[in-house]
């Protein structure tokens, strides 16, 4: 496997430089730069362009998710993993709208985020379990714990997850 340059974007100095720490000597990582915000993350594109950028929503100067957009504008090539602490779905499906490439919340562990590099190396898109757990809690439940969600529903939610277009899910 290729190894690749890495791109950390958080606002929070101790997040930021345990990621850089605990990445920094992982065979499948070239090198790693950081960055503090919005601006910063275009600017060090300009610069030297990396392959992956782990980035987090709420940033100064320009949000993660106004970044990322513009990061897919000017660099399609770029893949993009949200890490975040974020569960509410609005900022799940926010994300996916400014074509994320995946999606992990900051209590994950050093394997999730590392699984999720490998993965989105390998060509696929990268959505944390704990993702998917949130979207269907927040749908309410039945009497028996189980999400309220029609049969098609689930198949819809499926086929987000999958990166299925609005068009595909309505022909399905």
């Amino acid at each position: 496997m290729k190894k690749l340059n890495l791109l950390i974007a958080y606002d929070h100095a101790i997040l930021r430089e345990s990621l850089l720490n605990s990445l920094l000597h992982h065979p499948s990582i070239e090198s790693i730069e950081t960055v503090e915000n919005g601006q910063q993350l275009l600017d060090a594109c300009n610069i030297k362009l990396p392959e992956l950028i782990l980035l987090d929503i709420n940033m100064p100067v320009i949000d993660g998710l106004g970044a990322c957009k513009a990061i897919k504008k000017l660099y399609p090539s770029v893949k993009v993993v949200f890490l975040t602490m974020h569960n509410n779905p609005q900022y799940f499906y926010e994300a996916k709208a400014v074509n994320c490439d995946g999606y992990i919340f900051k209590t994950a562990g050093l394997d999730e985020i590392i699984k999720s590099i490998h993965k989105i190396q390998a060509g696929e898109k990268y959505f944390s379990p704990a993702v998917v757990d949130a979207l269907l809690s927040n749908t309410g439940n039945d009497k028996n714990g189980k999400p309220n969600l029609t049969e098609r529903e689930h198949e819809v939610l499926k086929l987000i997850l999958d990166e299925f277009s609005n068009k595909e899910i309505a022909k399905n």
